[in-house]
């Protein structure tokens, strides 16, 4: 397993390394980037990066960087992460084993440890940091994933988003919501619920009753916003969310009457 940082400062960096970093972000073309000969070259190469790349881990990579826990092991999967100031780090070709730095952290920690990528400016690097509980992270940090003391793991991961138009495909994803895939979760028919599996990891909104959903990644239902959506149901008081966690994504639904009877529709997931 291996690690690689791009751009540090004072390190000597050649052709392949500015194509590698380059590779990270676009296909062939001509370049999206303005450099002059009077910049230094370092700060526009990770100005560049911070340019085109918004922070989060490798959008079109759906493990990228992903904690996973197996056979007793931590690690983070393969893929690339970008910092706000347009450094990244790359877990390269095999998961990176961070088994014994949980093990050392979880002794102190009374409920969970945060998993994080810190920008390190002093160190001139990027590092894996472990944050115990509720402890603030001071300064520039893609976090991860949260680990709890019974071993599950809370995918954390916010997917870098492109800062400008790029010219590649959408990744839409199509399901479809009818009775058999809803189901109510209350003895008074006011609360629904459906589940669709196989999510893509970077996805951010839903197209569903008419209507633009923002995708939330909450682990407790209570903490959902519920938003209008007089469409999706036949009762006007109809409310939504859409919830994703670990590629599974959550309908709820829920009504200002005493029944809801949800409309078949379909879902679009982009």
């Amino acid at each position: 397993m291996s690690i690689r940082y791009s751009f540090m400062d004072n390190t000597a960096y050649g052709a392949s390394d500015i194509n590698y970093a380059l590779s990270r972000l676009t296909t062939q073309g001509v370049s999206l980037f303005k450099y002059s000969d009077g910049d230094n070259p370092l700060l526009a190469l990770n100005n560049a990066t911070a340019a085109i790349a918004d922070v989060g881990v490798d959008l079109y990579n759906v493990d990228a960087c992903k904690v996973t826990y197996t056979n007793s092991c931590f690690s983070i999967l393969p893929g690339t992460a970008f910092m706000a100031d347009g450094a990244f780090i790359t877990i390269l070709d095999e998961a990176y084993d961070i088994t014994s730095m949980v093990t050392e952290h979880m002794k102190n920690a009374q409920n969970k440890l945060t998993v994080c990528f810190y920008r390190s400016v002093a160190n001139n690097d990027i590092e894996i940091k472990l944050i115990t509980d509720d402890e603030e992270i001071d300064g520039d940090a893609v976090i991860l994933a949260e680990i709890f003391l019974d071993n599950s793991i809370l995918d954390k991961r916010t997917f870098a988003k492109s800062k400008i138009a790029p010219a590649s495909g959408n990744i839409v994803q199509k399901f479809h919501c009818d009775a058999y895939s809803i189901m109510y979760i209350d003895d008074d028919y006011r609360n629904m619920k459906a589940s669709y599996s196989g999510v893509f990891e970077g996805a951010s909104y839903c197209f569903y009753g008419g209507k633009v959903f923002e995708i939330q990644r909450q682990a407790n239902k209570e903490d959902l916003k519920l938003t209008r959506c007089e469409t999706a149901g036949d009762d006007s008081r109809c409310y939504v969310a859409f919830n994703l966690l670990n590629g599974t994504l959550q309908l709820w639904v829920h009504s200002g009457a005493n029944y809801i009877s949800v409309k078949e529709s379909d879902i679009y997931v982009f």
